[in-house]
């Protein structure tokens, strides 16, 4: 069989009646999964339907309960990530595995070694694979697959002093690791600086450091979950191209992902799971995106209709800057009210994400205080700029960019997270400049952060109580320093139920939720009943078709409730489907774009203009 150009042979992965219980939940259900030399391998599914904990299988982090796992023909016993490295897998997490005060280079040789293959195995497989049928003590004792017999540690015996030696660390050389790192960054597209703290980085950094420790390692199979949610348009088309020339040298590539049509761009083949089972695995090339949906959520899912129809109307027929339907901007402009929220002037103090924030960034202690605006001002590279913007009432203005361009830190500033250098922030005319958070909430905004674990989820807590911890110490939920359970319990199983929340129950700890159902929670909480103002970043990063058409359906239903929604996002297709204003956000500086999908995705790659470009009147 031919896949990706090449002539292949048997499977290098082959996962067979897989199971995977957490308790009383079944997360994987007899699921099997093969994967081949050369070819790039979606798997698809709804939010809680198991793939990550598939993966999760593969790559060591968990231990099935029944099933095998075989790599070249052998089974296996991966007792941790580890053994998955020193066969030659690799993972990139879609929640990020990095630690925040080290490094990139210090994060991507973390744990390597002396067991840190050779870089170029992803490209060379058949020349650097380790013997599968190794115990990890004697891949731990070297290569040679065999531990030293007793006798022979015995004849063996040195001198204290030759321990001394022995046991003496040997430090890795920073500096070349760096370069070795930068430059494999740059041949695979991923730029980013050996020296930067990952703390210091944006959500797409992190994730090109994440996919750079992979190949770094030398992964022969490499396992992506959602890679493109953090990138432009142009930079999906780029990593596809890398990942297909990966693939045409002899990687095995697993993709998981709810983009449907990179899935169609990128694939040879597609699985899809549900509720931890099999559906079918199918030929991209014998399938479409509509049958992949359906057999995803088990019914039709009308977004990708409307999807399709929007993406044909915008497919750039229409004249530079005009808008491709003259309807919707009439509706805009017939619906739109008063002015909600207006930013004036507004910019960032510096360009380091979280440095000027209420509660510090990585190198600093949570709440610790801060120095004053002017302290940061000198010299200073500001992360934006020159903001003028408003959103009205029954209105859905957009923020399109790619991870890393200001967007977090203008987050952050309009949450009430960040103080800024200059500029004001109006709510229905009232400043509310360096507001607290909580007096914004109390003034009827809410907000969907784009970092769902770091912001909007507190994983210690039960559903129940992250679903209302935004007013937990009001009536009927609680009073001061008293809490009411039994209010928060039937909340919370409202909520849960009406959100469709996969959850044990609603006093689950949050801890347990996938990524998907986390974003529900957060969801849920911040469309209560007084809402005026929606900050909404990134609402479906990591969903599933069926939670996306959920989460634009509770949007619209909120812009036609009145509700003034400010939605930021990296995903082209939302911004076409859900905007009745645009502006991308480039290098800090806002412009207002033309809801045309070309302009758009050239605008957020930077071919557009730079400049300030023509803002929203206030």
């Amino acid at each position: 069989m031919k896949i990706g150009g090449q002539e292949t042979g048997g499977p290098v992965v082959a996962m067979r009646g897989i199971v995977k219980r957490f308790g009383a939940v079944t997360a994987v259900a007899g699921a099997h999964f093969d994967l081949r030399p050369g070819e790039i391998h979606a798997l698809l599914g709804e939010n809680g339907a198991g793939k990550t904990t598939l993966m999760n299988l593969l790559y060591g982090l968990e231990r099935p309960d029944a099933g095998v796992i075989e790599i070249d023909g052998e089974p296996v016993r991966l007792r941790s990530a580890q053994d998955a490295i020193g066969l030659g897998i690799g993972m990139v997490h879609q929640h990020f595995q990095l630690v925040p005060r080290l490094t990139v280079t210090e994060n991507v040789i973390l744990g390597t070694g002396s067991q840190r293959r050779n870089k170029n195995a992803i490209l060379a497989a058949d020349s650097q694979r380790l013997d599968k049928t190794a115990t990890p003590a004697s891949r731990s004792e070297g290569r040679s697959g065999a531990a030293p017999a007793p006798d022979d540690r015995r004849r063996n015996k040195t001198t204290p002093a030759a321990d001394d030696d022995q046991r003496r660390v040997r430090l890795p050389d920073l500096g070349a690791a760096a370069a070795e790192i930068e430059e494999l960054g740059g041949r695979y597209g991923l730029p980013v600086s050996g020296a930067a703290l990952v703390a210091d980085l944006s959500v797409g950094e992190q994730q090109r450091v994440e996919i750079l420790r992979a190949l770094y390692r030398g992964a022969r199979v490499l396992i992506l979950d959602e890679p493109t949610a953090t990138l432009s348009p142009a930079e999906i088309d780029q990593l596809i191209g890398k990942l297909r020339g990966m693939a045409d040298d002899g990687a095995a590539i697993v993709m998981i992902t709810h983009h449907l049509d990179e899935v169609m761009a990128a694939a040879d083949r597609i699985t899809v799971l549900r509720a931890g089972a099999n559906v079918a695995t199918v030929p991209a090339g014998e399938t479409s995106p509509l049958e992949l949906a359906r057999m995803m959520v088990g019914r039709e899912v009308a977004m990708l209709s409307e999807v399709g129809e929007a993406g044909e109307a915008s497919g750039g027929s229409e004249a530079a800057g005009q808008a491709p339907s003259t309807a919707v901007a009439a509706e805009t402009a017939r619906t739109a009210g008063a002015v909600v929220l207006a930013v004036e002037g507004l910019a960032s103090a510096d360009a380091h994400q979280g440095s000027n924030s209420r509660f510090g960034s990585g190198r600093s202690g949570v709440g610790q205080p801060l120095a004053s605006t002017a302290d940061h001002l000198s010299g200073a590279s500001r992360a934006f700029s020159g903001v003028d913007l408003a959103v009205r009432a029954s209105e859905i203005v957009t923020i399109a960019g790619v991870e890393g361009n200001g967007q977090a830190e203008l987050e952050e500033a309009l949450c009430g997270l960040r103080r800024p250098a200059s500029g004001r922030i109006k709510l229905n005319g009232a400043d509310v400049t360096g507001a607290a958070p909580q007096k914004l909430l109390d003034s009827g905004v809410g907000f969907i952060p784009s970092d769902r674990y770091r912001r909007g989820l507190v994983r210690g807590l039960s559903v129940a109580e992250n679903l209302v911890c935004d007013r937990i110490d009001r009536p009927p939920y609680g009073r001061r320093f008293r809490i009411h359970p039994a209010a928060v319990a039937a909340k919370g199983a409202e909520l849960v139920e009406r959100f469709q929340i996969a959850a044990r129950s609603s006093a689950a700890d949050a801890a347990t939720l996938s990524g998907g159902n986390a974003q529900k929670v957060v969801l849920a909480r911040a469309l209560r009943a007084d809402l005026r103002l929606l900050i909404a970043a990134q609402p479906t990063r990591g969903l599933d078709v069926g939670a996306i058409e959920m989460v634009w359906n509770h949007l619209r239903a909120q812009r036609d409730a009145g509700v003034a929604i400010l939605l930021i996002t990296t995903d082209l297709t939302e911004v076409m489907a859900l905007s009745d204003r645009c502006f991308v956000i480039y290098r800090g500086r806002l412009t207002e774009t033309p809801l045309n999908r070309e302009a758009i995705g050239m605008a957020m790659g930077g071919a557009g203009p730079t400049a300030a470009g023509k803002t929203s009147p206030p």
